[in-house]
């Protein structure tokens, strides 16, 4: 088997026609950002904000990080204090739909710049050529769905959930999530009636009140549609069993790790 780790900085550098640091600083605004770049407060980023006031009381923590503070860190703080405050747990419920909405724009509009050209593309078909009959792993820590999309060039379409582990050839591994990710809910409020915008501020205000299903499924509707029965929790680690899987195979594979994926890349895989 053959495992290709991907860190943030593979979708950042993701189109060769457009590597970081030649182009002015608007064009940030189209790329997949990194941890840092997650609250930027301008721009685009300043705009997807905007949409969701309710996380305001904590952006600050987001955007001035001490030194030697993570942003990972600082959320995981965050949530813990929302075990016990109701306000703090709708205002990182807010923070989940911010970062779906700005991350699932980021990729829709990168994408359009890209025009199906990316590393990703070229890494695949470069796999395709070498892997022989071995079964390639790629394993990301993006939220974002540029892997997918490339996926189609080598006739992978993922549709649903089982479809990234089915392919006897490319299997998919989204450590932590993906911005199309969903939990179906259990609500008590009357959600049925209300629509798009409304439903996710009516769901934000009312996440206390929430039970989370294990009913999982791909949305990709942005905020949701007319779908009232479902929350995007995203950023949750769906698969725990492939996690498992990739735990036990790793010691058996040959690693690829990319932090930045170059064309220049094949000389890795051979």
């Amino acid at each position: 088997m053959i495992m290709v780790i991907f860190g943030a900085g593979a979708s950042y550098d993701s189109v060769p026609s457009r590597p970081p640091g030649r182009y002015p600083r608007p064009s940030l605004f189209d790329r997949p950002p990194l941890a840092a770049e997650l609250f930027l407060p301008e721009g685009f980023f300043a705009n997807c904000l905007s949409e969701f006031p309710r996380c305001k009381p904590i952006v600050p923590y987001l955007q001035t990080l001490p030194a030697g503070t993570t942003l990972e860190s600082v959320l995981e703080k965050l949530q813990l204090e929302a075990e016990a405050d109701p306000e703090r747990k709708r205002q990182i419920t807010a923070i989940r739909y911010y970062l779906q909405s700005m991350i699932a724009q980021c990729q829709s509009r990168w994408h359009s710049v890209a025009q199906g050209t990316t590393n990703y593309v070229t890494l695949l078909d470069q796999l395709r050529r070498c892997r022989g009959n071995n079964l390639v792993s790629l394993v990301t820590f993006n939220y974002d769905c540029l892997i997918e999309e490339a996926l189609k060039s080598v006739d992978i379409n993922i549709s649903e959930i089982s479809d990234y582990t089915q392919n006897d050839k490319f299997k998919l591994f989204k450590l932590h999530g993906s911005a199309d990710w969903a939990r179906e809910i259990d609500a008590p409020v009357d959600l049925a009636k209300q629509d798009g915008w409304a439903l996710i501020n009516e769901i934000i205000h009312s996440t206390n009140n929430i039970q989370v299903s294990d009913r999982f499924r791909l949305e990709k509707n942005r905020p949701l549609g007319k779908t009232a029965a479902n929350i995007p929790l995203f950023f949750q680690q769906l698969l725990y069993r492939s996690r498992q899987s990739l735990r036990l195979s790793v010691r058996k594979s040959t690693l690829i790790v990319f932090e930045k994926i170059s064309v220049r890349c094949e000389r890795c895989l051979s």
